[in-house]
């Protein structure tokens, strides 16, 4: 479902969210002159714009692109700010930090201290700039927040950037957190744990297999993600147990786990007729990525299916495979 690159990449849904409360999203009217002087100057000048005109996050991603395009002299101003009295100015100055990767052990302890800043609209974009900084300093105040934070959103962007990290300790408070109260943090820690990669993960996530429908189907997810081949029997039961939906999502995980001993489960599902279209077409997808000589009889065995889905993910799957003809 993920990986790391991914993970840093991904657009942060909560900070959009706390960003646009109670902001006008204003733009620059057309009339404003080019700016001017030198890069310390011109950073200055369009962090105080953000101070005076309170600018949606749209318009305050794109005051952070003109930051970091005046390169290194920039950064002082940016550390500065900080831990400037508007929040918004402080919530750019993390984020821009963060997407330079790069700082060193002051500015890296200003940053996890907006962990703990007065407005969750600043905390909830400092685990992301953390997780990008990659920094082990960070591991421990991000556990406190995921455990501890007042915020749900705040709780979820920690646990998120806590799948960057690795280690015993890592993985250790990611399996705890699927015991937390609240489900965003709970199905966040199983996607969290599948990055980490690590062997301790599996049986935690094969146990919420049973859970209520987020969570199995997540667990489900992470399971295929992790790449442990021991997930292989337990996704199968899950698969012969489970409900259309669950089945369509087993089948997925299956081909993202990769392992030929799923083949004859999905091969069945895809020749029955009787199984839903959905879990048919999943189950094409994942012997595509499967691959092998049992895979390609079973996908060529269908390739005249009367349903049109299944015929299309079939060819889909045989193209992949280079064996289209």
């Amino acid at each position: 479902m993920a990986n790391l690159k991914r993970l840093l990449m991904l657009p942060l849904a909560a900070a959009l969210l706390y960003a646009s409360t109670g902001c006008e999203n204003r733009t620059r009217p057309d009339t404003d002159p080019a700016p001017t002087g030198p890069p310390e100057e011109q950073a200055r000048n369009i962090l105080q714009q953000a101070r005076e005109e309170a600018p949606g996050w749209g318009q305050a991603v794109e005051m952070i692109d003109a930051i970091l395009e005046l390169g290194e002299p920039a950064v002082p101003v940016l550390v500065e700010a900080i831990d400037d009295e508007s929040w918004r100015v402080r919530q750019m100055a993390v984020e821009a930090l963060g997407r330079r990767g790069e700082v060193d052990a002051k500015t890296l302890d200003l940053i996890i201290r907006r962990l703990d800043d007065e407005d969750e609209r600043v905390r909830v974009v400092t685990p992301r700039a953390l997780a990008a900084i990659g920094d082990e300093t960070a591991v421990e105040p991000l556990i406190e927040t995921m455990n501890t934070d007042a915020d749900s959103g705040v709780r979820q962007q920690a646990t998120q950037a806590l799948g960057s990290y690795r280690g015993d300790r890592v993985v250790g408070a990611l399996i705890d957190a699927l015991d937390s109260d609240e489900p965003r943090v709970v199905l966040e820690a199983m996607n969290s744990l599948a990055l980490t990669g690590d062997e301790a993960a599996l049986e935690p996530l094969v146990r919420r297999l049973d859970g209520e429908r987020s969570v199995r189907l997540q667990a489900t997810e992470s399971l295929g993600s992790l790449g442990d081949k021991r997930a292989l029997e337990p996704l199968v039961e899950a698969f012969e147990r489970g409900n259309w939906e669950m089945r369509a999502t087993v089948a997925t995980a299956l081909g993202d786990l990769g392992d030929p001993g799923a083949v004859e489960t999905l091969a069945d599902a895809l020749k029955d007729a009787e199984q839903n279209e959905s879990v048919r077409t999943s189950s094409a997808r994942a012997l595509g990525r499967i691959g092998g000589d049992e895979a390609l009889e079973a996908l060529r065995a269908v390739r005249n299916d009367e349903e049109q889905r299944v015929r299309s993910a079939v060819e889909r799957a045989l193209s992949e495979l280079g064996a289209d003809q």
